[in-house]
């Protein structure tokens, strides 16, 4: 085998496995003030002037019916995982997320989902609940249609993880999938 022939193999096999490192990358859209949605799922998400550390503070409705403020969890520390439908990676999460749900129901944590129903290849909010109620899951799930949550913690690949402080401090956010066992290891570390 000639020396161009490997080097081109090489490139393409790289190619291959950097595909599919990254199936579950997503380009969230950051610019939706052109985009009409007709969706009543977003309360208010304004930021209001404070530590640069502090979580971006959402009101999102969950398919719950209920509106969840990242505010109303002051004192307890929030695990929030970004993740769609279409990310292999995500959905064969769910039942350790299931798991975790579980474990912290009368903990000093509070586990969120978010995904964000017909952007970056994410089914409608109708398909979501139908396919949500099928899966038997019963974690909380909050809808953002604008995504603007997505935008600001930088959501770029799912499913990503951020982690909250109990005092509303943005501690960490992690790409990719992580064990239970990782993220309780995060959760302990916290405040």
């Amino acid at each position: 085998m000639n020396r161009k022939y490997k080097g081109l193999l090489i490139l393409v096999l790289l190619l291959v496995v950097s595909f599919t490192i990254t199936s579950c990358t997503a380009t969230v859209i950051s610019d939706t003030s052109n985009q009409e949605t007709t969706s009543d799922n977003v309360v208010s998400t304004e930021q209001p002037e404070e530590d640069e550390n502090m979580a971006y503070n959402f009101t999102l409705l969950g398919i719950d019916g209920k509106y969840h403020s990242l505010s109303d969890y002051q004192g307890k520390k929030v695990y929030i995982k970004f993740w769609g439908t279409w990310c292999p990676a995500c959905v064969s999460g769910l039942p350790e997320l299931v798991d975790l749900h579980e474990e912290k129901l009368d903990s000093d944590t509070v586990i969120l989902t978010l995904i964000a129903p017909s952007l970056s290849g994410e089914v409608s909010e109708e398909k979501f609940k139908a396919w949500y109620d099928e899966q038997g899951y019963e974690f909380s799930v909050l809808l953002d249609p604008t995504a603007e949550t997505f935008i600001e913690y930088g959501i770029r690949a799912f499913p990503t993880s951020a982690f909250i402080t109990s005092d509303g401090q943005l501690y960490d956010v992690q790409i990719g999938h992580h064990s239970n066992e990782s993220i309780n290891e995060t959760l302990d570390s916290m405040q």
